[in-house]
């Protein structure tokens, strides 16, 4: 074998080898079969044989989730408030976390859900009932969700 071939063989087998075996195996691929790829309509949503909704990148929940203060040095409670009455609608209440393994700093002990509206509720899985609201998101409640005690609904 000339020195030029095998030089040539030895840097292929060098960059086969970099790559791997999945890289082989993609570059063999891309080789064999054709690309397949969606027209743009599909992925915006604009095509007129589909009836959806365009694709949403980043989609955040549409749920006003309440934040943690980050400042605070223990256990405390945020709040929202009603804007044309002023009444607390909904409040949660933070304590440090417990578990180590979590990077949260803040773990949620309960949360209340008072709208003022009596058609909103939650489905309590292990007691197959609907609550609805005012009602308290507690971790220590079977099912997670309970009605609220007199003394959680806020004044």
């Amino acid at each position: 074998m000339p020195a030029q071939t095998a030089g040539l063989v030895d840097s292929g087998l060098s960059i086969a080898g970099s790559m791997g075996g999945l890289g082989a195996i993609r570059t063999s691929q891309l080789a064999t079969f054709p690309k397949f790829r969606l027209p743009n309509e599909i992925l915006t949503g604009r095509c007129k044989s589909f009836n959806s909704t365009p694709l949403k990148l980043n989609n955040i929940s549409s749920r006003n989730r309440l934040v943690p203060n980050l400042k605070a040095k223990g256990p405390h409670s945020v709040f929202r408030r009603n804007s044309l009455s002023g009444k607390v609608t909904h409040y949660e209440t933070f304590r440090p976390h417990t578990n180590p393994f979590d990077p949260k700093p803040w773990e949620s002990i309960k949360r209340l859900d008072n709208s003022g509206r009596g058609d909103i509720s939650h489905f309590n899985k292990v007691l197959k009932v609907e609550v609805f609201e005012p009602h308290v998101h507690d971790p220590h409640a079977l099912g997670g969700v309970r009605p609220a005690d007199y003394w959680e609904i806020p004044k």
